[in-house]
């Protein structure tokens, strides 16, 4: 490949299970302009893959949504699923784990793109209860 692909362009990522006899560790990219297919040496591979590709889109899914999130209940419902999603993740990298806390540490620190009321509803919930985050854990 010439260039790289853009995770933001990559409309899905799936396994092929039989494609041709022999070659059953394929993973096939589609984009709106084409389709990508990798051949891996093995499964484990082939999954690892694309787990991984998963995770990276969701992330930057989740990075977009949070930093243009104006409503504070939307904020914490995707704070709460990028959360689960982390969770859940069969990845085991330290990375899986430190990108959604760089991500709500940089807007967190952006204190001027948020008002006290959204910040008030971030720390102590709309019943001044405590921080709604730990509901999912």
């Amino acid at each position: 490949m010439e260039c790289p692909i853009p995770y933001c362009s990559i409309m899905e990522v799936h396994p092929l299970t039989r494609w041709q006899v022999g070659q059953n560790c394929c993973l096939r990219i589609s984009m709106p302009s084409a389709s990508i297919i990798l051949q891996a040496s093995n499964v484990y591979t082939r999954d690892q893959w694309l787990h991984s590709i998963q995770w990276k889109r969701a992330i930057h899914r989740f990075k977009k949504l949070l930093c243009n999130a104006s409503r504070p209940d939307v904020f914490m419902r995707e704070v709460k699923a990028m959360i689960q999603m982390t969770r859940t993740s069969p990845l085991q990298d330290q990375e899986v784990f430190q990108a959604p806390l760089d991500i709500i540490s940089d807007l967190l620190s952006q204190v001027r793109c948020l008002s006290q009321s959204f910040l008030s509803y971030l720390f102590w919930g709309k019943d001044k209860g405590l921080l709604l985050i730990h509901d999912t854990w």
